[in-house]
């Protein structure tokens, strides 16, 4: 039992500092979790949460069952969090509209430590076409965009098969691991690409619900009682 308070009072002082490295790294720009201390904390932290698991005897009851459902959930999405930090990756890169270019290697917009400036993406692209909506002028005579849609031209590395997809904010298209997403653009002529590879994705998702589900199972299982008595 004081190794289990120990362990709550501990990953409570540990969920606070990682919620304020997210705020201040938010904040700031500053990528506080590509630190090794950092990435040490969150492993301390997944350590913790395997112990809350096995501290106790488990009891067929819904209110336990969801317990353990919570934390193994807790314990999924660290593991997809720390999956993305080993082999992850994510780059903005100015790719203009040119028909009938193609880039097979791409260049970061920045330096990363422990990347390297290009890319090879296991693929060509390239942009032949860009349109874009605006809705009306307002009093100074600016019209904001409404919508713009990027027409991206994607060849595989292997069977050099070429295909066109359509590209919006907020619709990512996924090839090779990797997600695009269109971000932003300049004069219509040059796109602002964001390409993100999270291997851990899945993993971290499946540890949300997890959370959610375990979550769900302790507190309608907890109000119940709560009426009961």
């Amino acid at each position: 039992m004081k190794l289990l308070k120990w362990s709550n009072y501990i990953m409570l002082a540990m969920t606070v500092i990682l919620l304020g490295l997210t705020v201040w790294s938010s904040a700031t720009g500053v990528k506080v979790f590509s630190n090794v201390w950092v990435v040490f904390l969150l492993a301390a932290f997944v350590a913790l949460q395997t112990i809350c698991l096995f501290s106790r005897k488990p009891k067929l009851s819904v209110y336990r069952i969801g317990f353990y459902v919570m934390h193994a959930g807790i314990v999924l999405f660290l593991i997809g969090s720390f999956i993305y930090y080993v082999s992850g990756d994510k780059l903005t890169v100015a790719i203009p509209v040119e028909p009938g270019k193609q880039y097979s290697r791409i260049k970061r917009s920045e330096e990363v430590a422990g990347k390297d400036m290009f890319v090879d993406l296991g693929f060509d692209i390239g942009v032949s076409d860009f349109k874009v909506e605006k809705y009306e002028p307002d009093e100074r005579g600016y019209q904001a965009d409404r919508y713009y849609e990027a027409t991206l031209v994607i060849t595989d590395a292997k069977t050099r098969k070429t295909s066109e997809v359509a590209l919006t904010v907020n619709n990512p298209y996924r090839k090779n691991g990797w997600k695009i997403y269109l971000m932003s653009h300049y004069n219509q002529s040059l796109l602002n690409i964001l390409f993100k590879k999270d291997p851990g994705e899945y993993v971290s998702l499946s540890g949300i619900w997890t959370m959610i589900i375990g979550s769900c199972m302790m507190c309608f299982t907890r109000h119940r009682m709560g009426d009961a008595k």
